[in-house]
């Protein structure tokens, strides 16, 4: 904003001074002489190529690099300090990863693309102010000095200068050199020269300030091209016309796109019905229909892939995958919902997807990240008024943690292909059911990865015995970077205090730490080989109240790859105000958005007391009425002390005079 109040400033600026160029002027010289402003072409054209060159150059130099090497190369670490991805080397994720690279160079060689037309013509417009500028620097007169046009220093005698002229007038006379435009050219200058340093003002003139009418002041000209003012009307009608008409369209048009968005990126409508399903849903199936119904994949359902979509409905419905008419939708069904509802059921299906439908596919997906926060956002975002007597000083209540719990479990299913009731072992790489089967039964009994990981190496090929060498690596690697969770969390205090009992109304704080380790890989790198787009582990952790039936939501963390230590672990503080006085059993999860069956939670219980006394604390400063009070008994107390001071003396001068009295009658004796 500020940059566009600034940038309206400047054009109000270069208005007004095209409204007065006629008559700006300057004072330049000692004698206050006004002057009009000199258009310098030369160092206008320097300013341009200084302005183009600050953005060629480091836009090349970045292009150069990320052609020779590129950010994303698959299986080697990139970043800052070795902290960057450091991709799968399963064979789907490498052949993603090419995907993704070939994409990016094509998108850089690509000259019809805006940046690279942008790139081209600011090289051009570079080239063409250097040419220009190098020429019209050779064809720039040097100023007059007749010093150097008679070979001579600054301080020659009269006589030296008599001999020089003599010398090369005689050399370059046009009477010795018939024909010779340069000999004639030369030969006026020897006489201007001459002439000029035979009156001895101008000489010394040439001598101080180099010109024969003495010190003249400073110069300025302005590095703008003159043909501003011979074509300025023509420049003032376009730059109006720029500013007045196309500026406005295009703040308009950028303004009407973004005022649909909120600052999550999501758009108004998306962000509503995402609210209304942490409302009112509850299952697994109601919530994924509610996340296909986002309007961000308005633009990619087309009508004419209809026929495609119902074909593929058909067929999820006789596989008993998906019946549409079953879904329940919170808001008014439309045709792009449920195309979008069809297509991401049939893929966390794995149902057979038509080859006309996955460059939509992976449309969709590509908002996975974003709208799947967004989900998270709207089930916590529900009123929970019933406990409002036992938070009373809970500004908000946030939600279910169930629904939170399920909208998260969707980001998992996304990003490996799957439905909430299948087994986490279809998360490793070529397992069909048929595996998963195989691995539950009685004679193997492996029902998670974890489980599966603990396998030795004999053990693992002889179960996979089907697959071929490369299928077995690539489950090999998927189980090296599956992340291995344990959680930390501290019982609840108030932070900041001597007495970190929690009583009523306190704010209470909860430590957690999670520890991540990986055998291979980071939290950058996780392997979503069914995603078509790159994406990092995100860590979610929920802090909730489970006493009973309560299932509230009290604070929520996400966790990024920049929040993480040097060694991967996280820390977090949630955060709380305390309840009314009470036993409560609350509970910390924490869930991973990338994989399925490594979430963790830790349950503790811990009594609420009664609100603390507030302690007296010290005065500092007295009120006006207890300070005239105690400035009363002050007076009082000084007008008794004077009082007795009194009497004792009064008492004193009485025992004195008879003492007296009789020390003068023993002497009279």
């Amino acid at each position: 904003e500020w940059g566009g109040v600034l940038c309206v400033f400047v054009h109000l600026l270069v208005l007004l001074y095209f409204c007065f160029v006629d008559n700006f002027s300057i004072s330049m010289s000692d004698s206050g002489e006004q002057r009009n402003v000199v258009y310098d072409d030369v160092a206008s054209q320097v300013f341009a190529v200084a302005v183009l060159a600050l953005y060629c150059i480091p836009v090349t130099l970045l292009r150069i690099r990320r052609w020779i090497w590129p950010v994303s190369r698959v299986g080697k670490a990139g970043g800052w300090k070795g902290k960057g991805p450091d991709y799968c080397r399963c064979r789907e994720c490498v052949v993603r990863e090419e995907k993704i690279e070939r994409d990016s160079r094509r998108w850089y060689n690509t000259w019809g693309t805006p940046w690279n037309a942008v790139f081209v013509m600011t090289w051009v417009a570079l080239l063409v102010f250097m040419w220009t500028m190098y020429h019209s620097g050779h064809k720039m007169e040097q100023p007059f000095d007749p010093f150097q046009v008679l070979e001579l220093s600054r301080h020659a005698t009269d006589k030296e200068i008599r001999r020089a002229y003599l010398k090369m007038s005689v050399k370059h006379h046009p009477d010795k050199n018939i024909g010779d435009s340069e000999a004639e050219e030369k030969f006026v200058k020897i006489t201007k020269a001459y002439e000029a340093l035979t009156d001895e003002l101008a000489k010394e003139n040439y001598r101080k300030y180099g010109n024969p009418d003495g010190f003249k002041g400073t110069e300025f000209g302005v590095a703008l091209p003159s043909w501003l003012i011979t074509w300025g009307n023509s420049v003032l009608m376009i730059y109006l016309v720029g500013i007045i008409v196309v500026f406005p369209i295009c703040v308009a048009l950028w303004w009407r796109k973004r005022a649909n968005k909120m600052s999550n990126g999501a758009l108004y409508s998306t962000c509503t019905t995402y609210y209304r399903s942490g409302m009112h849903l509850k299952r697994f199936a109601d919530v994924l229909t509610a996340f296909s119904s986002a309007h961000e994949f308005q633009p990619y359902m087309k009508r004419e892939l209809g026929p495609k979509f119902g074909e593929l409905g058909m067929n999820l419905k006789k596989l008993e995958i998906f019946d549409l008419r079953k879904a329940k939708f919170v808001v008014q069904l439309e045709d792009f919902m449920a195309f979008s509802t069809i297509l991401i059921n049939a893929y966390v299906a794995r149902a057979d997807i038509p080859r006309e439908l996955k460059p939509t596919l992976d449309d969709v997906l590509g908002h996975t990240e974003k709208l799947c926060g967004v989900l998270a956002e709207g089930a916590i975002g529900s009123i929970r008024p019933e406990f409002r007597n036992t938070y009373r000083t809970q500004p908000c209540m946030n939600g279910y943690i169930s629904r939170l719990l399920i909208a998260i479990n969707i980001s998992q299913c996304l990003c490996q292909a799957l439905l909430d009731k299948d087994s986490p072992l279809l998360q490793l790489p070529h397992f069909t059911p048929k595996e998963v089967k195989y691995c539950s039964s009685k004679s193997v009994n492996v029902k998670s990865i974890y489980e599966f990981r603990s396998l030795d190496v004999e053990r693992r090929r002889f179960i996979l015995r089907s697959f071929s060498e490369e299928e077995f690596l690539d489950v090999n690697e998927f189980c090296l970077r599956y992340p291995e969770v344990s959680i930390e969390a501290s019982d609840p205090y108030v932070e900041g205090e001597e007495d970190q009992t929690v009583h009523e109304s306190d704010a209470a704080v909860v430590k957690v730490k999670l520890s991540v380790h990986r055998q291979t890989g980071n939290a950058r790198s996780p392997c979503v080989r069914h995603l078509p787009i790159r994406k990092s582990e995100i860590w979610w952790l929920i802090l909730g109240d489970c006493s009973g039936n309560r299932d509230l939501v009290l604070d929520v963390k996400r966790l990024t790859p920049d929040d993480a230590d040097e060694d991967g672990n996280y820390s977090a503080t949630l955060k709380f105000l305390a309840p009314v006085r009470g036993r409560y059993t609350y509970v910390v999860h924490a869930l991973c958005d990338c994989y399925v069956g490594c979430d963790r939670f830790k349950q503790f219980k811990f009594d609420v007391l009664d609100a603390a006394t507030p302690q007296e604390t010290p005065r500092y400063f007295d009120t006006s009425e207890e300070s005239e009070e105690e400035g009363m008994d002050d007076d009082e107390e000084e007008e008794e002390d004077d009082d007795q001071e009194d009497e004792d003396g009064d008492e004193e001068y009485v025992e004195d005079e008879n003492e007296f009295d009789e020390d003068y009658e023993s002497r009279e004796e």
